[in-house]
């Protein structure tokens, strides 16, 4: 119970940024954070993985709507979002999954270690990926070859991560 009521909490403060900081188009930013936030709940409420699915992917909408109405090249919190977004998700999950059994102290305690170990490995692969979207195309060789290795490393660490 409490990993879903984490993760509702979770996307509702990730639906609120961008719906309450849109200068254009508002009504589409709450609808789709609306969405989000009713589907996920929905599917908790259910324990359903099909809406939480759809509202996971509202979010990220929502999100990529607010940022293509802002016009600004980069969000900096970007990976601050994602980091919400994965941790919003493995929480959802998570509350699906429980059983009426009580978990160990221990087990809980792993879990929330690695589920914060997962936000702050997010938030600093989303960092590295950053900077070098942020290296300008005309940089040099030694430049280019920073990207590629940074690239490579961000998803030789997802992979790590996943397993």
């Amino acid at each position: 119970m409490i990993p879903a009521g984490a993760a509702l909490f979770a996307a509702a403060g990730l639906a609120l940024h961008p719906a309450l900081s849109a200068d254009r188009r508002v009504w589409l930013v709450a609808a789709l954070a609306a969405l989000a936030v009713v589907s996920i709940a929905c599917a908790l409420v259910m324990h359903w993985p099909t809406p939480l699915a759809w509202g996971l992917v509202l979010l990220g909408a929502e999100y990529a709507a607010w940022l293509a109405m802002r016009g600004a090249d980069i969000d900096t919190r970007a990976p601050l979002y994602a980091a919400g977004l994965l941790l919003t998700a493995e929480l959802a999950f998570d509350g699906l999954e429980r059983s009426v059994a009580r978990s160990e102290a221990e087990v809980v305690a792993r879990r929330g270690l690695q589920l914060a170990a997962l936000a702050i490995g997010a938030v600093a692969i989303g960092a590295v990926i950053l900077g070098a979207a942020t290296i300008p195309v005309s940089g040099s060789v030694v430049l280019t070859v920073l990207g590629v290795g940074a690239a490579t490393l961000a998803l030789a660490l997802i992979v790590r991560l996943a397993r």
